[in-house]
């Protein structure tokens, strides 16, 4: 196999941005994955900037379930599970348009931040249609800016049948809707582990059963957390304040301030505090076939933390900051050694 790995960076990469890296190395990854002449992987790998560049896949790819695009942050350069501004992200800020389109079937992007900061009324943050073996794993898709009552977080649609894998990923959009899923497949995706909080309309928006969905939570939103029928058979374990969860096993969080929550809703910092309603009851879905080349087949939420015991809902899984235990040891009184141990 004849993976290769290109690197963005502001200075000293292959490229100084995600689309300029996405463009140059296009080719039939089956064959020649980056001028290799044989099959390969391609990553291409983000550092530490402000990526002011929409990036786009483009159509100039031939890829399959083993040779695909592989769009991936260092866990140094990757955001904490929160908006970073000292992180890699895109920021894009033209009127529309979108921040991060997936254009290129098989693509996998992880850890990536992407931000659309313009002023028209239709713009996305990280949008994909038609395409088939896409996987969205511990990004971030913010709505910024102004006048986005179309706007989408994330807007992923297609005619095929779970085209679309979607985990530990946050949906930030005080604008419109978070997460939506239309054409004509049902489901369209499986979504795992997200989380949408505050969004002016819709926290999860898909039409009749567009969406499979486990584990994930809204909250706050305008019109309503989930719309109503988007859930797919089999959706279960799902957080809302309003009662639109799908499905079975919902978790209600009516009347449960974000305060009672989060660690700091109102400035997008999603963390679990101790004794969240989120925490353990949450359905542990790292053996399920859709979790599969997902970081949720290890367990890892989006700051790479391992889930264990009962899950939790949402992108985060919280884990307890207890300090190490202190040891003091090797008193030596009058040439004898007393060993004496004091655990605090």
């Amino acid at each position: 196999m004849a993976n290769a790995t290109k690197t963005v960076k502001s200075s000293g990469g292959d490229y100084t941005s995600l689309n300029a890296a996405l463009a140059g190395q296009a080719a039939n990854l089956t064959t020649n994955c980056a001028g290799t002449g044989g099959a390969g992987i391609l990553t291409i790998e983000c550092y530490s900037m402000s990526d002011t560049t929409a990036a786009n896949t483009g159509t100039g790819y031939t890829t399959s379930a083993s040779y695909y695009i592989n769009i991936t942050v260092p866990t140094a350069e990757r955001h904490d599970g929160k908006w970073n501004t000292a992180k890699y992200r895109i920021n894009y800020s033209s009127e529309g348009g979108d921040a991060l389109t997936i254009a290129a079937n098989y693509t996998r992007v992880t850890g990536i931040q992407a931000s659309q900061n313009g002023t028209y009324k239709t713009r996305r943050a990280i949008r994909s249609s038609n395409c088939v073996g896409v996987i969205l794993d511990s990004c971030i898709g913010r709505i910024a800016g102004t006048n986005g009552a179309e706007s989408n977080a994330f807007l992923l649609s297609s005619s095929t049948t779970y085209s679309y894998k979607v985990v530990n990923c946050i949906a930030i959009n005080p604008l419109n809707i978070g997460f939506s899923f239309g054409e004509g497949a049902s489901p369209t995706a499986t979504v795992y582990n997200c989380t949408a909080i505050s969004c002016a309309t819709y926290g999860f928006y898909g039409y009749s059963g567009r969406a499979l969905l486990k584990n994930c939570v809204a909250h706050s939103c305008g019109t309503s957390d989930f719309n109503s029928g988007m859930g797919a058979t089999g959706s279960t374990n799902n957080a809302s304040e309003d009662g639109s969860a799908p499905n079975t096993n919902e978790v209600s969080l009516n009347g449960i301030d974000l305060t009672d929550i989060f660690v700091d809703a109102a400035n997008g910092d999603y963390h679990l505090v101790v004794d969240s309603p989120l925490i353990n009851v949450g359905a542990d879905l790292h053996s399920d076939t859709y979790a599969a080349n997902t970081s949720l087949a290890s367990s890892l939420d989006i700051d790479g933390e391992t889930r264990s015991g009962t899950w939790d809902i949402g992108a985060d899984e919280y884990v307890s900051e207890e300090p190490e235990p202190e040891v003091v040891a090797s008193s030596i009184f009058r040439g004898s050694i007393m060993n004496s141990f004091i655990v605090r």
